[in-house]
């Protein structure tokens, strides 16, 4: 698992996310603005000779965060709007080989715990679920902005995808392990 590390705490306010977050600041419900936010994946295949890069095109969330600063939250993304820039991958992609995007339309992060670190980064703990399979995720994330009304979070984390049920992969061309790039930003929704 890898982390965005860039520290900018001017970005939280000059101030630790911590601090942002125990200040009461960021107390409310928050609402993922899809425009601004992005989920891409990265992987290989051809024995590592090929590199497969993509994203989805359709992503929502939401979350709130208490007075005591817990945080939970939910992240969704259509899987049948994986795009590749390859028509016939892609197709694949949303075959039963891999997504099966007609039995489950929707790929889902539930945040159960958002826990503030050192400076900017924050760990999230939460369950993945690909394919009608759940498993626990854990990640650390950084936090890019974070004022009254918007924070913005970033993190890559590596994901495998034998966990979920998606082993194709005659003569073991394709990598089982993906990474998964999140740019989330959230608007508050309570005001």
């Amino acid at each position: 698992m890898a982390t965005v590390d860039r520290p900018t705490p001017a970005a939280v306010g000059g101030q630790p996310v911590a601090a942002f977050v125990a200040g009461g600041s960021a107390t409310g419900t928050w609402t993922l603005d899809p425009a601004s936010s992005r989920v891409e994946f990265h992987s290989k295949s051809m024995w590592g000779m090929a590199k497969i890069h993509g994203h989805f095109t359709s992503v929502g969330g939401k979350g709130s965060v208490g007075p005591s600063g817990t945080a939970t939250g939910e992240l969704t993304i259509e899987a049948s709007s994986l795009d590749t820039k390859h028509k016939k991958r892609d197709t694949h992609l949303r075959s039963k080989d891999f997504f099966d995007v007609t039995q489950y339309p929707t790929i889902t992060y539930t945040v159960d715990r958002i826990s503030p670190l050192d400076g900017n980064r924050v760990e999230v703990l939460g369950v993945l679920t690909v394919r009608g399979q759940s498993q626990p995720l854990p990640f650390t994330a950084t936090v890019t902005n974070a004022t009254a009304d918007a924070v913005a979070i970033e993190a890559e984390l590596d994901v495998d995808r034998s966990r979920f049920g998606i082993g194709w992969s005659p003569m073991k061309v394709a990598s089982m392990n993906n990474r998964i790039v999140v740019s989330a930003h959230f608007r508050r929704a309570d005001r």
